[in-house]
């Protein structure tokens, strides 16, 4: 498959008006710990707190006319589903999502703001598809597919595109790997608009199944999902696999104690709010430091959906300090969801940072903003490295 500059900048400039040009920070620690120059691309601050909303919106607007009226489904127990409801609401199109019944409370709660359309299923693959297949036939829907879909892999695309319109120098990008549609639109943009920039995968060793398909050529599955990046369970597809095939140099492998490691760093050394598939990307970085020594690295930060309803999840993953600002956030009575920046609540918050001595890691071209950022807020007791924004355009 064969994509242009053309291609890829008309997606971007299609949605730009619904997604965040999310910002690329900066931390003199982690390039101290790494040994090169890293950019961290924050989809954990876009709609619905990850990447897979720029996919939903991309997909929700190329559907064939005739299901405007009739709607759309998906099978997700995670963030496209919160993603693809929230675009379906954008565009005023029926959004029915089949939901495994063990799905998490608060990851139900966040689509069920957008529709009621939620039909659950037994907590496996086979029942997702034959509960989404008879839901389909019946109502006669269109169905997206949260990564094996070409309009998702090139609503993803635009993430990188901006991360590389930010900072053009970039050696490598390393992006996580799960169903594959966040690094097949990755390579897409690298490839059409870098020279040298290489794509690098960043995997669970628990569920490698992305890393093996590379050496095999073929599509291969996971026996277990038995990892704490939950994101990245799921295997790749027909249309994402021959991208990956084509464009991405290399697969690094990480266990489960280095994600760990490199999300309690994240969160409490940089005091960004990210879920475990994110860390992923910095676990790979830290443990090839060597390959990478003085390089200009950009890591994707997937999404920031935690679970801090259930933080007793956490015991044992997450350091005991971190849980503690947990439990002190979920005491905070703060509503952010309205707040606009120029308003006095907001100004007051500023003040309070201010006062306080933390410094924001707020990223405020838009308004929406602020309420993805509230965690991030209050996880700020103390900053200990310098910290550096790229505003979007």
């Amino acid at each position: 498959m064969n994509f242009t500059q053309q291609n890829i900048s008309d997606v971007r400039n299609d949605m730009s008006k619904y997604v965040i040009r999310t910002p690329v920070l900066r931390f003199d620690f982690i390039d101290s710990l790494c040994g090169c120059n890293v950019f961290f691309k924050c989809e954990n601050f876009q709609h619905t707190g990850s990447f897979k909303y720029r996919a939903a919106i991309n997909a929700i607007k190329n559907i064939p006319s005739q299901f405007k009226n009739r709607g759309v489904i998906t099978h997700s127990s995670g963030n496209f589903a919160h993603a693809l409801s929230k675009a379906s609401k954008e565009l005023n199109i029926p959004c029915h999502i089949v939901m495994p019944i063990n799905t998490p409370k608060f990851k139900k709660s966040a689509v069920q703001y957008y529709t009621n359309d939620i039909i659950e299923c037994e907590p496996n693959l086979k029942s997702r598809e034959l509960t989404t297949s008879k839901i389909l036939n019946e109502k006669k829907l269109y169905f997206i597919h949260p990564s094996n879909n070409m309009d998702v892999i090139l609503g993803n695309s635009t993430c990188a595109l901006e991360l590389i319109e930010d900072y053009q120098n970039l050696d490598y990008v390393f992006s996580p790997i799960g169903g594959g549609g966040l690094i097949a639109g990755t390579s897409i943009a690298i490839k059409n608009f870098t020279h040298n920039c290489k794509i690098i995968g960043a995997e669970p060793s628990n569920v490698d199944d992305a890393y093996r398909s590379l050496i095999s050529g073929k599509i291969e599955t996971n026996i277990t999902t038995d990892t704490v990046a939950d994101g990245l369970r799921t295997n790749l597809g027909t249309i994402n696999f021959p991208i990956i095939q084509q464009h991405v140099k290399e697969i690094l492998l990480v266990s489960e104690k280095e994600i760990i490691e490199s999300l309690n760093i994240i969160l409490n050394n940089l005091k960004l709010v990210v879920e475990p598939s994110s860390s992923v990307v910095l676990a790979a970085l830290i443990k090839n430091k060597s390959k990478f020594k003085n390089k200009n690295i950009g890591l994707i930060m997937c999404g920031g959906n935690i679970d801090f309803d259930n933080w007793e999840a956490y015991e044992g993953i997450l350091s005991a300090q971190i849980l503690d600002q947990l439990r002190i956030q979920r005491s905070y009575p703060l509503n952010l969801k309205e707040l606009d920046r120029r308003s006095q609540p907001f100004i007051s918050l500023m003040k309070f940072i201010s006062e306080f001595g933390l410094v924001a890691l707020l990223y405020i071209n838009f308004p929406q903003i602020v309420h993805n950022c509230v965690l991030t807020i209050s996880l700020m007791h103390v900053i200990d490295s310098k910290v550096t924004c790229k505003k979007g355009r």
